[in-house]
């Protein structure tokens, strides 16, 4: 997922980028990612303004990291944060008026969209399974989906994230 964030960042009008990421495993996995791919791929005029990683799920004010992003001139930033640190992060940003887009993952479940309401618009986000491909092996997938999962709560009426990703990996068994 950090490759395409890459790849999508490198194609894109963004020249600054700034990196957040939970300091664990997999936050500085794919910060790790993300930097080794867009140094091969971006542009001469694109730069990382900044690297920083924070305790998951431990901090309730992010305006201090805001402040550094905004500071910094980035007009992206990528993150691998996801749940209640991806739902601060946004709400915190969108109040705080900054117009830094975020290209990172886990921007799709619609348990944050709902959260954050109209502050989650403009960003970009990358998945393994994404709903919104309209291919048709993915409209039949999301069509059984539906009719054998009616009634289920709003994060797993659609086989996305996790859910895309487990069936994928069914069909390969």
């Amino acid at each position: 997922l950090a490759q395409s964030v890459a790849a999508h960042i490198a194609k894109s009008s963004f020249g600054k980028v700034y990196i957040l990421c939970q300091d664990y495993a997999s936050g500085r996995s794919a910060a790790t990612t993300f930097r080794k791919r867009f140094e091969q791929l971006k542009r001469a005029e694109q730069a990382i303004v900044g690297e920083e990683y924070h305790p998951p799920f431990r901090v309730n004010d992010f305006a201090p990291y805001i402040t550094k992003i905004m500071a910094s001139g980035a007009d992206a930033l990528m993150t691998a944060n996801f749940g209640p640190d991806l739902r601060l992060l946004i709400q915190q940003g969108h109040q705080l008026g900054w117009k830094v887009k975020i290209v990172g993952f886990y921007l799709n479940d619609p348990t944050l969209t709902s959260a954050v309401g109209d502050a989650a618009l403009g960003h970009v986000t990358t998945g393994v399974n994404m709903v919104t491909l309209k291919t048709p092996l993915n409209v039949q997938t999301i069509a059984a989906w539906r009719a054998k999962y009616p009634n289920v709560s709003l994060d797993h009426r659609l086989p996305d994230l996790q859910v895309g990703q487990a069936i994928v990996g069914n069909q390969w068994l």
